[in-house]
């Protein structure tokens, strides 16, 4: 993913966004690039975690959800696209890592 999406390609700390909840353990990182923007959200929580999603403008596409079965997760409720105008929270599983980036 590092060499297919620019956000993550170009490593500087000044395109890089870090938010963390110790509380509820989760963890928001996003990272832009030019128009190229891509962010993650780690649930390092025992449980489904609700995560409102930082995104701004446009459409968003999944890239990786760690709780697919293809990775040996119990599977997923997440959508495999984003509308930034219906900024709905979404419901992060368990011990999961999901990934978006914005489309173009």
């Amino acid at each position: 993913l590092r060499r297919d999406v620019p956000a993550l390609k170009r490593l500087d700390k000044k395109t890089i966004e870090v938010i963390g909840n110790e509380r509820e353990k989760v963890l928001i990182a996003r990272r832009w690039s030019g128009g190229d923007e891509a962010f993650a959200i780690f649930n390092f929580n025992d449980a489904q975690m609700s995560v409102a999603p930082p995104v701004h403008d446009g459409r968003w596409r999944k890239r990786l959800d760690s709780a697919q079965e293809r990775w040996q997760g119990g599977g997923s409720s997440l959508p495999r696209e984003l509308d930034a105008e219906e900024r709905e929270p979404m419901r992060v599983n368990p011990k999961a890592l999901v990934l978006f980036t914005r489309q173009k």
